[in-house]
Formats: structure tokens, C-alpha cells, sequence
């Protein structure tokens, strides 16, 4: 990894990139090495912060929990213990996530939301 042109060395071992406040970057290492229920790894990220978009290494682990998620998919145990928090993320059954806990929830619309008058 480097980082504005130099080498960043705080980054080596990490496989992943981590975008602040994106519900989809959590999905590379549960894709890339999917886990047997009840499996767990860590997954160390290039954490990029939205706001001065600064890079620290983050921490980060990942334990497949029993059970399914939504559309048949794989619900997992996830922890950033740099930032306190941990939550369950869920899955569909193309590895995309289905919920957030306090960042996104996918939803699906089934109506036009546009529709011109005649």
C-alpha cells in the first residue's frame, strides 16, 4: 500500500480496502473468503475516512453465525473493536449486504416512483 505517494507500511497485511460510512466495503472479505458457520477471521482493511479522506489500518473481525440471511444468504458477526462497535451484518445469497445496523438497510421498491400524468 502507499499513501499519497509513499509507503505505508501501517497497512501491510491488509487484503481490503474499508470506505468510511459504506455499507458495501464489509462485503470483500466475507466474499473473498467465505467462512463455515461458526468460523471466524480477522480482516485488517486500509480504513479510508470520508471526511479528510486521512488512512488508518483498521482492526476488523468477522465470525459467521448459524442460520441464514435474507434471500438465502449468510448472516455474520462483525467487530471494529477501534470504534466499540459490533453488529450483526446480513447478506443476500450474492454476498451483497441486506442491513446495517446504524449506517444502510436495502430495500426493494415494488411500485413506479414516477409516474406521468396524461
Amino acid at each position: 500500500w502507499s499513501v499519497d505517494g509513499r509507503p505505508a507500511p501501517w497497512l501491510d497485511s491488509c487484503l481490503d480496502l474499508d470506505l468510511e460510512a459504506s455499507a458495501v466495503t464489509n462485503a470483500f472479505p466475507v466474499n473473498r473468503s467465505p467462512l463455515a458457520p461458526g468460523a471466524a477471521m480477522d480482516a485488517p482493511a486500509a480504513y479510508v475516512r470520508a471526511g479528510d479522506l486521512g488512512v488508518d489500518r483498521l482492526e476488523q473481525r468477522d465470525e459467521r453465525l448459524a442460520g441464514e440471511g435474507a434471500d438465502d444468504g449468510a448472516v455474520y458477526a462483525y467487530a471494529a473493536p477501534a470504534f466499540d462497535f459490533a453488529c450483526e451484518l446480513r447478506y443476500d445469497a450474492a454476498g451483497l449486504p441486506r442491513e446495517y445496523p446504524g449506517l444502510a438497510v436495502r430495500v426493494r421498491l415494488g411500485v413506479a416512483l414516477y409516474r406521468p400524468s396524461m
